[in-house]
């Protein structure tokens, strides 16, 4: 069984520096993660309430090895990811499978 790398995200840090100059590291509250998005609207939020200037954000990380998948959870996964799309392929009438998956039942009732 071979080893899989997972990044786990931990925390966020925004760089302030506040009004009276300081350069002050904060814990982004309420996410693990930021975007550019999110750190605008942060920045955004920040400067209008006076409190500071944001600089920058960076995302902080843990790296774990953990287990792959065994041979059994893989064909698991593949029947059920056919019975999805046999599912999708009744309810729908389109192919959600891919080329494995494909529909060979002709298209109409004089091809048989």
């Amino acid at each position: 069984m071979s080893k899989i790398k997972v990044q786990i995200p931990m925390k966020s840090l925004i760089t302030i520096k506040r009004p009276n100059g300081d350069l002050e590291v904060v814990t982004a509250p309420g996410t693990k993660t930021l975007n550019d998005r999110l750190f605008s609207r942060i920045a955004e939020a920040t400067k209008r309430a006076g409190r500071g200037e944001c600089i920058s954000y960076r995302n902080i990380t843990e790296t774990k090895y953990v287990d792959g998948p065994t041979k059994a959870e893989q064909e698991s996964d593949k029947y059920h990811k056919e019975l999805k799309a046999d599912y999708r392929r009744d309810a729908f009438g389109e192919d959600f499978g891919g080329e494995e998956l494909a529909d060979n039942t002709p298209s109409t009732k004089n091809d048989y």
